[in-house]
């Protein structure tokens, strides 16, 4: 049996399928774009084309990857300076206490360790 060629109908019909499946995929992507542009919370400008407002996008995003190296030190007034040195020794001191704390625990579960094989 020889196969028989497809009617007009049956080629026109394959033909719209085909190019309404590559205009639906890419439909979706430009609405998976709108809405990434949406999310991002960037403000459109009226004379911004769409590549023009990606682009700004992918700038913000690498500067956001990347941030610059921020001052460390920063304006302190003499009172918040007293403050911090206020802060980190009464720190200083809670380590120290809990260093000492955990070495007497440490001993006497020594101690007790030792007792009980005496016994």
């Amino acid at each position: 049996m020889a196969k028989e060629p497809k009617t007009d109908s049956v080629v026109h019909h394959e033909d719209r399928h085909a190019k309404i499946k590559t205009e639906s995929a890419a439909a979706a992507e430009r609405q998976a774009e709108d809405q990434e542009i949406a999310r991002s919370g960037v403000a459109v400008r009226v004379d911004e084309t769409r590549e023009d407002l990606l682009n700004r996008i992918r700038k913000m995003r690498e500067e956001a990857a990347n941030p610059p190296p921020m001052d460390q030190g920063g304006y302190m007034s003499d009172g918040q300076k007293q403050q911090l040195s206020a802060e980190q020794e009464a720190g200083r001191a809670a380590v120290a206490k809990a260093e000492q704390e955990a070495e007497a625990n440490r001993k006497s579960a020594e101690r007790i360790e030792g007792e009980k094989n005496r016994a």
